[in-house]
């Protein structure tokens, strides 16, 4: 993997594990992601006018990934009401890349190698104590079901995104995929929560739902450039190292409960993640 690919991938995380924070932190969780998808979409807009378009069969991937995008959003802010953040966010990320490394193997013949197959089984130890093997207190079976669910619309969306990232140009695709997946999503929750509630949330908090808006498109537009940059299996991978920053967050940050153990099965997962890196 290159260097740029690498610090593309690093930064990522780091802002995608900032934003999920502040969702984890707020009152009403899917309206409050819904407004910050909605404003960071439209500060990237403009992208689209100084950018090459979209040929239709990769407009098509776009709508697909959008919609992916809207069940995601959904589901992780079920999840994050069920359970710690130090326990959902490390679930949802690590168990994604090893769907998405199935996927890459089964439609784009990207198989790992020895290497990427060990890194692979450090990950999934890491997700074994993270599930309650070894004595650690076992999550609600519901909360796990969510956790899951949304690492598989991680993969789902990952996927398509990594493959239409080699058919245009990166950064416009990124900025008109989320702004497909913004006004899905913000159609669906107005409806939930109506109008009202929803200019109150945004006169109330306007620089906190424009940050979390930004590091939203922002720190994706970042995965999808790496997308083109190296195999999309180890993109997938890499790009979780973010479950350490996940599981130190929950600990240190909110004081959640288990954080020592949490963080001991995020750093495994994170040597799988190396070993992937350098397969």
């Amino acid at each position: 993997m290159s260097p740029l690919a690498l610090s593309l991938l690093v930064l990522a995380a780091l802002v995608h594990t900032a934003w999920n924070l502040a969702l984890k932190r707020a009152e009403d969780r899917l309206l409050f992601s819904a407004l910050a998808f909605a404003l960071g979409s439209l500060v990237c807009a403009p992208v689209l006018f100084f950018t090459p378009g979209l040929d239709p069969r990769t407009l098509g991937l776009a709508v697909l990934s959008a919609g992916f995008n809207v069940a995601y959003f959904v589901t992780l802010t079920r999840a994050y009401g069920l359970a710690d953040f130090s326990f959902v966010y490390p679930v949802a990320r690590g168990v994604a890349p090893l769907l998405l490394t199935l996927l890459a193997w089964v439609s784009l013949g990207e198989r790992p190698g020895p290497a990427g197959l060990a890194g692979l089984a450090l990950l999934l130890g890491g997700l074994a104590v993270l599930a309650g093997v070894g004595g650690a207190k076992r999550p609600e079976r519901s909360a796990t079901l969510a956790a899951l669910s949304v690492a598989v619309l991680i993969a789902a969306y990952s996927f398509v995104d990594g493959v239409a990232a080699r058919r245009a140009d990166p950064l416009h695709y990124t900025v008109l995929n989320n702004a497909l997946g913004a006004v899905g999503l913000l159609g669906l929750v107005l409806r939930r929560r109506g109008v009202a509630a929803a200019r109150s949330l945004l006169l109330a908090r306007p620089v906190a739902l424009a940050l979390t808006g930004a590091g939203m498109v922002g720190g994706y537009a970042l995965v999808v450039s790496a997308f083109a940059l190296a195999p999309l299996g180890y993109v997938g991978a890499v790009r979780e190292c973010s479950v350490v920053f996940g599981a130190l967050a929950g600990w240190l940050w909110l004081g959640e409960p288990l954080g020592a153990r949490r963080v001991g099965a995020a750093t495994l997962m994170f040597l799988g993640i190396v070993v992937l890196m350098r397969a």
